[in-house]
């Protein structure tokens, strides 16, 4: 199960590794450093996923019981 969009990001690197091989050695080399780009990014992003982050919370709603607009129904 994928927990975050940067794992997306791995799995297409990792085929896009294994697939440079049907590619000339020139293409290959240049595909394979592109994809060493892309996973580094997302190794980035995954990494980040663990640091603590302040806890970001809505404020509770206003109570408010006015019930003079029911009564004219």
């Amino acid at each position: 199960m994928i927990k975050n969009p940067a794992e997306i990001i791995l799995h297409a690197g990792a085929y896009m590794n294994y697939w440079a091989g049907l590619y000339n050695a020139e293409l290959k080399g240049m595909l394979e450093d592109d994809v060493k780009v892309i996973l580094s990014y997302a190794y980035r992003a995954l990494s980040r996923q663990g640091q603590a982050r302040p806890l970001l919370q809505l404020a509770a709603p206003p109570d408010v019981h006015d019930d003079s607009d029911h009564d004219e129904e």
